[in-house]
């Protein structure tokens, strides 16, 4: 029946200005739903997608950033791009987690998050615009 069909939430566009977490959250909890994610798959989605959205916000001097989402080959793909200094995440060295937080560099666990909480991450840059996608398999939502 098309009318019980899911639909993806609309792109998120959102200006730095003014961050409404509530819009991203809302925003990564239907993009879950329509990918049929259970509670820990949901987290794992809201978790990275906080992440990478803090990150621009906090970090890259931008002025908005915008949210799509998409389903393709048994994956949820969110992509989140924003106007900001160029920044690749995947090119970010893992933090040694062997070193005690107190004598470890600063940074890094956000990034190291995203990784762990996602199938697969991917850059690039174009326009003057940061493309960050993250891949999340659709076969692991039932079982997390």
């Amino acid at each position: 029946m098309e009318s019980d069909k899911c639909l993806l939430p609309e792109s998120l566009r959102l200006p730095c200005s003014s961050m409404d977490y509530g819009q991203v959250i809302a925003f990564a909890d239907t993009a879950a739903g329509c990918a049929g994610f259970n509670d820990v798959m949901s987290r794992r989605l809201r978790m990275a997608i906080e992440e990478a959205v803090v990150n621009v916000h906090s970090y890259s001097g931008a002025t908005f950033v915008t949210l799509d989402a998409s389903i393709c080959n048994r994956q949820l793909a969110i992509t989140i791009t924003d106007d900001g200094r160029p920044f690749n995440p995947t090119a970010h060295d893992k933090p040694d987690l062997s070193v005690s937080a107190d004598k470890r560099p600063p940074g890094g666990l956000g990034i190291f998050y995203m990784r762990k909480m996602s199938s697969s991450m991917e850059y690039c840059r174009k326009a003057s615009v940061n493309i960050l996608t993250m891949k999340f398999n659709l076969n692991s939502a039932a079982t997390g």
